[in-house]
């Protein structure tokens, strides 16, 4: 990595999906639910990693190219996730795909299968933003 990749706090370099960073939220803990469920880092960076894994093999290609990022910050942008750039087609400005832990973990994670598979619905979705699908394009995914 870098030093300007090192500098750049919640980013993670293109390449192997298994390199995250984590997002820091302005909320920190999951003080808005009363009882949060707890999944580590570690183990919340499995579940992603077991969804790249689960593409079909030349979806993983493109997604190993795009920095995949963990975040707290879904409540305040009422997500599960979020792709920022401006998709497969163009290099105008940087790609990324943010996975929201404190928004998944706070409704699916009751229940570690649920968990999972939203998760992997999370990743498809914003992979498919990054191919140049709309939201409506997405959803007519099934995504």
């Amino acid at each position: 990595m870098t030093d300007d990749e090192q500098s750049a706090p919640g980013v993670c370099p293109p390449g192997r999906a298994s390199v995250f960073t984590r997002g820091t939220g302005k909320h920190g803990q999951h003080k808005h639910h009363e009882h949060p469920h707890s999944v580590s880092d570690e183990e919340f960076e499995a579940l992603i990693i077991r969804a790249i894994d689960r593409l079909p093999e030349q979806f993983r290609e493109i997604i190993n190219q795009v920095p995949v990022v963990i975040s707290d910050q879904g409540r305040e942008r009422h997500a599960y996730g979020l792709y920022q750039g401006d998709g497969i087609a163009r290099d105008n400005y940087p790609d990324r795909i943010i996975i929201f832990k404190d928004t998944l973990v706070r409704d699916f994670g009751h229940d570690p299968a649920l968990l999972a598979a939203q998760v992997e619905r999370t990743v498809r979705h914003e992979l498919g933003h990054h191919l140049g699908y709309d939201e409506g394009g997405v959803r007519g995914l099934g995504l």
